[in-house]
């Protein structure tokens, strides 16, 4: 394919995975709150990136990770988006449709920008992570026992990354991060405010475009902002009582947030916990820490595809080994903190 052909092509995929993102968050809202009116579309298109990360955990743990795979779970996402009628823009009036369209525009040329020569490093994508890609792509999974950086992450941004990768070439991983990234942040920006004035959207996009982050590599960077971001919106449209399946919803973005890097998992429990201690006033206290406990639970359950991976793929000494550093057995296989010791042994 010629230059021009590759920027147009992994620019409209890298807006259908947005829309995929959008369509499976829909059916997470369907099954969580059939009966709430669906939220913005940054809100359920963070829902969805939230449940892609932790698919690609029981994807990759049974070697379906595949292209072919990839490609179906990104098309069915968007059928679903498409299929469901949702209006993204039915908060619109037509004062503000002008500038959004206009802002629109703006965030599509950004993404088109972000396509195709953007400088690679080659210490860590040439050698690490662009092959970790590569490799779940044509594998299955990430089963790669000698590399030291496969045990940065657990793997979600991985296979976030092989979404756009899967129609297009490797340089189109840096699209989820430099650019489908900074538009969902400001898709959840604006829909705190979704009838607020003007000045609020460009506000919004300025920040989802401008973000001073220096990203050295492909690794989680914006596309944790946009979790986290998930994360803080999802409790306050939960507000102050929490039942099963709004448990089970923060659970999957607290989940997916630590699939990119174990090390957000401090990031993702503490707005958690300041919300079940000060955003529930009429709960009890026993009551708050149950919540807190099926928050947990959930969290637990649904990285344990992963962990389990990582267990296969450079395995552990003990799950006790990383109790004492940092009381987590959940960053099992990783080295993102001081004091691990994790060990790498050869794969059958």
């Amino acid at each position: 394919m010629t230059g021009l052909t590759q920027v147009i092509t992994a620019t409209l995929w890298g807006l259908c995975v947005g829309l995929s993102f959008h369509g499976w968050g829909g059916m997470v809202r369907r099954m969580a709150w059939p009966s709430r009116a669906a939220p913005d579309w940054g809100l359920q298109a963070g829902w969805g990136m939230a449940f892609a990360a932790v698919v690609g955990g029981a994807a990759n743990l049974l070697n379906l990770a595949v292209t072919p795979a990839v490609i179906g779970f990104v098309a069915i996402g968007a059928m679903i988006a498409l299929w469901s009628g949702r209006r993204a823009w039915e908060w619109l009036g037509l004062t503000e449709a002008i500038p959004v369209l206009f802002i629109a525009i703006l965030l599509v040329l950004h993404m088109a920008a972000r396509t195709r020569g953007l400088p690679l490093d080659c210490s860590d994508d040439g050698v690490a992570y662009f092959g970790f890609i590569r490799r779940q792509l044509e594998l299955g999974s990430v089963m790669e026992p000698f590399s030291l950086r496969r045990l940065g992450g657990m793997g979600g941004q991985i296979f976030l990354q092989s979404l756009v990768v899967s129609l297009g070439t490797m340089d189109a991983a840096y699209i989820l991060d430099r650019a489908l990234a900074p538009l969902l942040i400001y898709g959840l920006l604006r829909g705190m405010q979704p009838r607020g004035p003007i000045a609020f959207t460009l506000l919004a996009a300025v920040v989802g475009l401008a973000l001073p982050i220096q990203e050295f590599n492909s690794q989680a960077f914006c596309s944790a902002i946009v979790l986290l971001l998930t994360l803080v919106r999802t409790l306050d449209w939960v507000g102050g009582s929490c039942k099963t399946a709004s448990a089970v919803v923060i659970g999957m973005v607290v989940a997916g947030a630590i699939s990119l890097r174990a090390h957000y998992l401090v990031a993702a429990a503490l707005p958690v916990m300041i919300w079940a201690g000060t955003g529930m006033p009429d709960t009890h206290t026993i009551a708050r820490l149950r919540t807190l406990a099926a928050i947990g639970l959930v969290t637990i359950t649904l990285l344990l595809p992963w962990m389990m991976e990582m267990w296969l793929s450079s395995g552990i000494e003990s799950p006790s080994t990383f109790l004492p550093t940092a009381g987590l057995p959940i960053m099992l296989g990783c080295f993102s903190y001081p004091g691990s010791r994790s060990r790498i042994v050869s794969w059958p």
